[in-house]
């Protein structure tokens, strides 16, 4: 692990075996898509009766694939339009027939995703499951050094303009959306207003998020902050709480709504609160809405 930690966890995503391994699943070499989709099948028929359970996410930030016997895929949408579209539909069919209600969260390829528009052109199974679908997406400013930001404004910039792309993917891909990954900071009090700008734009575009990460649990995928492995999580190495972290993310929301939010509104400042929704003409008591 200490070794694995002086190098940026993306370094590793251009190593020719790892583009040869995720090949291997999209193209199916030596039954590794098979394999994989045979995972899902014993997963989704053990989960398949559990409340618990808020959604499947098929692959968490996918690498284009085999980039030195195919550089195309670094093109942006191709490894989308390739690789993974083909592997979403077939995940889902599996996955549906065990559990046809479930919500299954999909994300497009990995680092060159940021800032350009997917490739994939439905949602995984097609529009029929676009009220069960959510793409998932990370919004991380590369802009940062072993504190946070280094430019406020670079940040800001480079936050807003990842958030336009994937609401852009939205609108098309008429499916949920969830920014399941954001932050991986430090307690700097540049870190904190980090935070709190993205997860105002989360607010402004009324989508859910989730912070990265709880606890290091000795995770090699971190930004390794000057060796400081539990710098991104909200614990220090004495087992104290970052409270900048937990003031920064400790925003009002409507855990139910009856109707469509139009507007969304929380100052990390005062903590005052604003919801704008349409509400739905008939709710039943008991909280149910139709």
């Amino acid at each position: 692990m200490t070794e694995c930690l002086k190098h940026q966890f993306w370094h590793f995503y251009l190593a020719q075996q790892t583009g040869e391994a995720f090949q291997a699943i999209y193209s199916n070499v030596n039954h590794a898509q098979d394999a994989f989709v045979g995972f899902w099948d014993v997963v989704s028929k053990y989960f398949q009766n559990t409340s618990g359970v808020l959604a499947y996410e098929l692959l968490n930030e996918p690498w284009v694939g085999d980039i030195f016997h195919q550089p195309r895929l670094l093109e942006p949408k191709e490894a989308d339009r390739k690789n993974l579209q083909p592997l979403y539909d077939r995940l889902n069919s599996v996955i549906r027939s065990n559990d046809p209600d479930r919500i299954i969260m999909f994300e497009p390829a990995v680092i060159i995703s940021q800032f350009f528009e997917s490739g994939l052109h439905h949602s995984p199974g097609g529009e029929t499951f676009n009220n069960r679908s959510i793409l998932s997406y990370h919004v991380y400013c590369a802009d940062f050094n072993s504190t946070g930001p280094k430019s406020r404004a670079v940040c800001d910039a480079l936050d807003e303009e990842a958030m336009l792309v994937r609401m852009k993917d939205l609108g098309r891909l008429k499916c949920g959306g969830f920014l399941s990954e954001f932050g991986a900071m430090s307690n700097d009090t540049s870190a904190e207003e980090e935070i709190t700008y993205v997860t105002s734009l989360a607010d402004e575009y009324i989508q859910s998020w989730t912070y990265w990460q709880f606890k290091t649990y000795n995770d090699i995928t971190t930004q390794a902050y000057t060796g400081n492995v539990s710098a991104e999580s909200f614990y220090a190495e004495d087992g104290s709480l970052e409270m900048n972290k937990v003031k920064a993310l400790s925003r009002t929301y409507a855990p139910a709504i009856a109707g469509t939010p139009t507007w969304h509104f929380f100052n990390a400042h005062n903590a005052m609160f604003e919801l704008h929704y349409k509400a739905n003409k008939v709710c039943y008591k008991m909280h149910r809405c139709y």
